[in-house]
C-alpha cells in the first residue's frame, strides 16, 4: 500500500482498499486459534536415538502477524461494518478465497458458491470497493457522478446496488 497514515483514508483508491482487505484476510488467518488444542500428555515426544536427531517431521511454523498488520486488520474490520451486508459478504469472501493462493481470488469458486457467473462477481467486486471509497469521501462521490452525467438525473453513472447473496 502507497498510503499508510490513517489520516489520509479519503486518498486511498480502490487498489489500496482491495491490497488491504487480502492482507487482512491473511492476517486473520495467521492469528492463533480461539480455542487452545488439548494437550494429551505434559512431556513432549521425543526420538529415543541420538542418531535421528533432526530426522523428524515438523509441522510448518505459524508466523504471527505483527503489531502493524493487527492494526491494519482491526481498519478493515471498521471498513467492513461501514459497508452494506451485501458488499461485506463479497468483499470478504473474496479476499479468502485469495489467502494462499499465489494467483488471486478463485474467481470461479466464488461464482459457484453465489449463484451467478465470475464477471458478475469480479463486477460486484469492484463495484463494491468504488462504494466503499464513495463511503469514505462522499465528495468523491458527488465530483464523479456530476462530472460525467449528460442530463440532470442525480445518480445516473453511480454503480448499481448490491445484489442480494443467499
Amino acid at each position: 500500500m502507497k498510503i499508510t497514515k490513517l489520516e489520509d483514508l479519503h486518498r486511498w483508491t480502490v487498489t489500496d482498499f482491495d491490497e488491504l482487505f487480502l492482507e487482512a484476510a491473511e492476517t486473520e488467518r495467521n492469528l492463533p486459534s480461539a480455542f487452545r488444542k488439548q494437550k494429551m500428555s505434559s512431556w513432549p515426544d521425543y526420538v529415543q536415538s541420538w542418531n535421528a536427531y533432526g530426522w523428524t517431521e515438523v509441522g510448518p511454523i505459524r508466523v504471527a502477524p505483527s503489531a502493524a498488520e493487527v492494526d491494519r486488520l482491526d481498519l478493515a474490520m471498521d471498513l467492513g461494518l461501514r459497508m452494506p451486508t451485501e458488499d461485506r459478504k463479497i468483499v470478504w469472501a473474496v479476499a479468502h478465497s485469495a489467502v494462499g493462493s499465489g494467483r488471486g481470488p478463485k474467481w470461479t469458486k466464488l461464482s459457484k458458491m453465489l449463484g451467478c457467473s465470475r464477471h458478475t462477481v469480479k463486477a460486484d467486486y469492484a463495484a463494491a470497493l468504488i462504494r466503499l471509497t464513495w463511503i469514505i469521501d462522499p465528495k468523491r462521490a458527488r465530483v464523479m457522478s456530476e462530472g460525467t452525467r449528460p442530463t440532470n438525473r442525480p445518480g445516473q453513472f453511480l454503480p448499481p446496488r448490491p445484489r442480494k447473496y443467499d
